[in-house]
Order: C-alpha cells, then sequence, then structure tokens
C-alpha cells in the first residue's frame, strides 16, 4: 500500500514538472524532498527532472541558496547526472566570488565539500569545480578565526582530497583547528588528525624551524607562525583518548594514521590506539588493515598486532592494492617479523609491470634489502630483478625528505675544515647517504623532525631500515647528526664531533694495513649481525600449504565448497591459526626485544610440564 502512494506520488510530481508548472524556488524544494529517501527512488526522479532542473540553472533562474541545495542533493546522488557535466558546469558558474561571499560558513563549507565529492572521478572530471576552490580560498582566509568546527573539518577535508590549497591556507586551518579541536566530533577529529599530517608529511604545512639556520641567526619569515604544529596533535590527544570508545573502525585508523604522518604522540596515547585497534582487529577492510601496519612501523609500536594482521593478509591477498601489499611488507621488515612463507605469496601477486610502473611501491626495495640480508637463501635472482624495478622510486622518495640545503652545506664545510672531504646524497646500495666520507668508508646519516619522533626524539621506520643496512655495509661506521644538535654547537665543537670518530676509524685502517689489528680501545666497530630466524607459529606452514592443495583440489574438480561449511574450509583453517595464537598469549606474548629472536611457548619447559601433567592427569583419571 506504501508503495503504491509513493508511485502514485512520483507519478503526479514528474507530471508537473514535465507541464513546468514549479517555481524555480519551488522546484527545489521538490529536488530535496524527493531525494530525502533511497525508498522515494530519487535516481530515478533526478533523470526525469535533470532537463528542467538543467534549463533553470542555464537561465539562472534560482537563488543562491536553492543553487546550494540542489547541488547537495547531485552530490549525494550523482548517478542522477547520467555522466553529464553540463549540469556542473551550469552551477559552478553561478558560483561567483560575490555569491561564495553571501554564503554563510556552514553553506560555503557545505559547497566545497560536495564538489570535493562530486568532480574528480572518471565520469566526472574536475576542472569544473577547481575554478571554484580558487575563488572561495581568499573568502576562506578572511573567515578561519570564527569558524566553527563543523565547517573547519568540512573545509580541510575538501582541499585535501584533490591537493588543493596553499601551505599557508593549511596553516592557518591548523591554528584554528587547536582552539576548537576539543568540541570536535570523533569523525570529524579524524579527518583533520588525517589531513594534517598528511600535509606535514608532504611539507605543505611548514613546522616551526626551531632549530633551523634563520632561527638560529635570530631571523624569522613573514609567514612564520608562532605555534608548533604538533601541538595541534598534543591537544587533541585528550579529546582522543576521552571518546576512544565512540570511534568508529574508519575514525580509528585515520587518527593513527594521522599521527604516524606527524611523528607524534605520547606512549600513553599510541597505547590507547593498540588497544583500540586490538578490540577491532577482525573488522578492517584490506586497506585499512595495510594503513595499519604501515602506521604501527613508523613508530615502531604495536608489535603484537602484527601476527594477527598477517592472518588478515592471508585471507584477504586478492582484496589488497599493490602499494598496500608494498607498505605491509615493509612494516614487518621494520618490526623484524619477515616471514619467507609470508613474503612469497605476497611478492607472487606483485607483478612487475605494476612494482615498476606505479611509485607507491618505492617502500618494496628497502623490504627486500633487509630480506636479503635476514634470509639470504630466498630466491635471490627474484629478489635482484624486483630491486631494479623500484630502485629508482625508492631514491626520489629519498630525495623528498632529503635534509636542507644549508645543514647538509654545513656538514661538508665542516668535513673540508677537518680535512676529510665528503661526498654528499651518496647511493649506498640504493639508500640515499647524507654525508659519504671515502677516504674512510664511513657515513654520516643526518636525523631531523622528517625521520624522527617528535616527542620521544627515537628514529622512525624508514630511518630504521637505512641505519640497518648501512650499518651492515660500512662495519658500523656510522655517525649520527641531529640537526637540533648540530645547531646548538659552534663550528670548533663541530670539528671535534666529527674528527674524533673520523681520526680513530683512520687508525684502525692504518693499524690493519700495518698488520697489527685493531686498538684494544675500539668500540665503534660493530661485527655484522648474525642471522636471525623468524620462527613461525607450529603447524602454519602445513596449514597454509593444505589450504593452497584444497583451493587447487575445489578448482580442478569444479564442485567448489561454500565457504565455512566444512572443517577443512580455508576460513576454518584461518581460525585454527588465530586459535593457535591466542593459545600462545596466554602463555607469552609473542613480542620480543628487537635484537631478540622470538621464544615462542612451546619452548619453555614449564609449558612441556604442565602438558605433560595435564595429559597424566587425564590418563589417571581413565
Amino acid at each position: 500500500m506504501v508503495e503504491g502512494k509513493q508511485c502514485v506520488c512520483h507519478a503526479r510530481v514528474n507530471k508537473h514538472v514535465q507541464a513546468g508548472e514549479f517555481a524555480p524556488g519551488d522546484f527545489a524544494n521538490v529536488c530535496v524532498a524527493m531525494t530525502r529517501k533511497s525508498s522515494h527512488k530519487p535516481v530515478h526522479f533526478l533523470k526525469g527532472a535533470y532537463p528542467f532542473l538543467l534549463h533553470q540553472m542555464q537561465r539562472r533562474a534560482h537563488k543562491i541558496a536553492d543553487v546550494v541545495r540542489i547541488l547537495r542533493v547531485y552530490a549525494r546522488w550523482p548517478s542522477g547526472l547520467m555522466k553529464q557535466t553540463t549540469m556542473i558546469v551550469a552551477i559552478t558558474a553561478q558560483l561567483s566570488v560575490e555569491a561564495l561571499t553571501g554564503l554563510a560558513d556552514q553553506e560555503l563549507a557545505q559547497v566545497l565539500a560536495s564538489l570535493a565529492s562530486l568532480c574528480g572521478s572518471r565520469e566526472y572530471p574536475y576542472r569544473e569545480g577547481i575554478a571554484v576552490f580558487h575563488r572561495a580560498e581568499p573568502v576562506i582566509i578572511s573567515r578561519i578565526p570564527a569558524m566553527d568546527h563543523g565547517s573547519l573539518s568540512r573545509i580541510v577535508f575538501a582541499y585535501n582530497v584533490h591537493g588543493l590549497g596553499d601551505g599557508r591556507l593549511y596553516r592557518l586551518l591548523l591554528d584554528r583547528g587547536l582552539e576548537v579541536v576539543s568540541a570536535m566530533s570523533p569523525r570529524q577529529l579524524s579527518n583533520c588528525l588525517k589531513v594534517f599530517g598528511e600535509q606535514l608529511c608532504s611539507r605543505k604545512v611548514q613546522r616551526t624551524e626551531g632549530w633551523s639556520s634563520e632561527h638560529h641567526d635570530g631571523k624569522m619569515g613573514p609567514s612564520t607562525s608562532t605555534t608548533e604544529p604538533t601541538w595541534f596533535y598534543d591537544a587533541a590527544e585528550v579529546t582522543v583518548v576521552r571518546k576512544i570508545r565512540e570511534f568508529k573502525s574508519l575514525d580509528v585508523v585515520e587518527t593513527i594514521v594521522g599521527y604516524a604522518h606527524a611523528r607524534t604522540g605520547s606512549t600513553q596515547l599510541w597505547a590507547v590506539l593498540v588497544e583500540a585497534t586490538n578490540h577491532r582487529i577482525t573488522i578492517f577492510n584490506a586497506e585499512q588493515a595495510s594503513m595499519l601496519c604501515w602506521a604501527f612501523a613508523v613508530v615502531r609500536t604495536g608489535a603484537k598486532l602484527f601476527p594477527q594482521l598477517q592472518v588478515t593478509a592471508l585471507e584477504r591477498l586478492n582484496q589488497f592494492s599493490a602499494f598496500g601489499l608494498t607498505n605491509m611488507l615493509w612494516a614487518f621488515a621494520v618490526m623484524k617479523k619477515l616471514d619467507p612463507d609470508f613474503c612469497e605469496p605476497i611478492l607472487a601477486v606483485l607483478t612487475p609491470e605494476v612494482v615498476s610502473s606505479d611509485s607507491r611501491c618505492a617502500l618494496l626495495f628497502p623490504t627486500l634489502r633487509e630480506l636479503q640480508a635476514v634470509h639470504p637463501d630466498f630466491d635471490p635472482a627474484g629478489t635482484e630483478r624486483y630491486l631494479g624495478y623500484c630502485r629508482s622510486h625508492f631514491w626520489d622518495l629519498q630525495l623528498s625528505t632529503a635534509p636542507s640545503d644549508e645543514l647538509m652545506t654545513s656538514i661538508s664545510d665542516t668535513l673540508v675544515q677537518i680535512e676529510r672531504p665528503g661526498v654528499g646524497m651518496y647511493d649506498f646500495d640504493g639508500f640515499l647517504v647524507d654525508v659519504w666520507v671515502p677516504g674512510i668508508k664511513a657515513a654520516i646519516l643526518v636525523s631531523t623532525r622528517a625521520n624522527m619522533q617528535a616527542r620521544s626524539q627515537t628514529p622512525t621506520g624508514e630511518a630504521i631500515l637505512r641505519h640497518r643496512h648501512v650499518m651492515r655495509g660500512t662495519r658500523g661506521r656510522v655517525i649520527h647528526v641531529w640537526d637540533q644538535e648540530w645547531y646548538e654547537m659552534d663550528s670548533q665543537e663541530r670539528a671535534t664531533f666529527l674528527r674524533e670518530r673520523l681520526d680513530r676509524w683512520y687508525e684502525e685502517d692504518q693499524n690493519v694495513e700495518k698488520g697489527q689489528g685493531a686498538p684494544e680501545g675500539s668500540t665503534e666497530s660493530v661485527p655484522t649481525p648474525k642471522r636471525i630466524p623468524v620462527e613461525p607459529i607450529p603447524g602454519e606452514v602445513e596449514l597454509l600449504k593444505k589450504l593452497q592443495e584444497r583451493m587447487k583440489e575445489e578448482v580442478e574438480i569444479g564442485s567448489a565448497l561454500t565457504p565455512g561449511l566444512c572443517a577443512g574450509s580455508p576460513q576454518e583453517m584461518a581460525r585454527n591459526i588465530r586459535r593457535q595464537r591466542r593459545a600462545a598469549k596466554r602463555w607469552k606474548e609473542i613480542d620480543t626485544p628487537e635484537d631478540e629472536p622470538a621464544r615462542l611457548p612451546w619452548e619453555a619447559k614449564m609449558w612441556v610440564k604442565e602438558r605433560k601433567t595435564r595429559h597424566g592427569g587425564a590418563r589417571g583419571s581413565k
């Protein structure tokens, strides 16, 4: 009965539309009312009303408020445009600077958010909407000091979707966000954390270079903000911890990724985020799982989640994108959890064409270097081939985060002063060494805000992998220069800092040439680390092989079983793996320090003793 009434209402409205009986203002009200619920068949209505609405838009018969409402309707139901850009052109032509200035903050934010979600796809190129964003930018800048948190979040989302907006705009939005962060909802807060983190990582929002040469000389640019960008993240910690139970899975992922991009966050905050992830570990999709792995590896925390994320990756292998798989492998390499049985199926999915053409797969290069060092017997020819595919992408990625020219010039001048000239931007097996001293074969690695965490002042995952590889290749001859300490030292202290280490290694080389060996007091030379095997869960390899054989048999027979109906199904095998991991956690966490191999509970004597006692008691009762 209800469906019949809706059909009659639909027919009557279409009849009035075709007769042209609606005034422009009334027509906008009808569009909003007929598209409020999906049961009203809004796409069908919009397709029928498209020619009449387009005629009114081209004649500019609607007021600007009605134009905004119609734009929101099409942003919610883009199929009503029928892949035609004429309507978007007609709408954006009316959004002039004067029209945008007359809108309230909320309406202006809704216009930009609707254009951002509607434009940019294959059907609707973004060139029709980009002009509106350029017109709105000066209006937004003038209103930012009094903008509410809802409008701020929408504008941040709209400008970030397609990479619009300059550094000044984002910096003003960040400063305003610091003032209204406590009033944001979980969705608004996670969106702002992710966007501002991406802008900080891409250096679009310039950090307050408190330790740069300009600051050291007492100079400050005219556009430099008085606040530190990480203050927004520090202020957001209280809100995140207080509202973490209200966060949905997407909110948790974006919050974690935002803090990872910003390279900040206290230990207590990351503990809360790890627990929130652990509670939702089974509901994350493939893209979210890869983002979580990458974020936790950047800050090097949450190691106990990686065994469960590994099972998720194997279960949903075909749902991952190429760069998602490379990010996940890179995260496992940083956390020292690379397993050949885990790498083999992932590398089989990554085709050479995808790796060589997608610059986002750059992190595969350091991952394979770490795999060569930990497991040298793992397909040497195939590993070298894949290294060649992604080497140039990784080099470009390192150049984008290289230290400033002023800092590099200062280090080079100091080396010339102590008569140890170096080579800047040196290619060391694909890794960028900031300064290479060829005579002594020593590397100088610069630690900046880009590769260090702001709160703990510890290196990030990218710096860790570079440090490991260079340490192996130079036998420990690595000098870490922290930019903050470097700018605090005068020229004499800098020269002494470098001379002490370089002269010591030079004396070692001279003694080796004379056959005397290294001096007893030398502690800088570090031997090549031993290979640390990563021991998988017992039975995991057999289960995976059995899973592959089972799937092959089902394909050959042609009678594939419905997933989850039999005890030997892939889903049941994955559950068995998770049960084994949960049983292991009852005895001991599979989370060990970086330099120690994983020791599983069944290696402990107490576990064997209790198992014998348990089985012995069962036999006695029989």
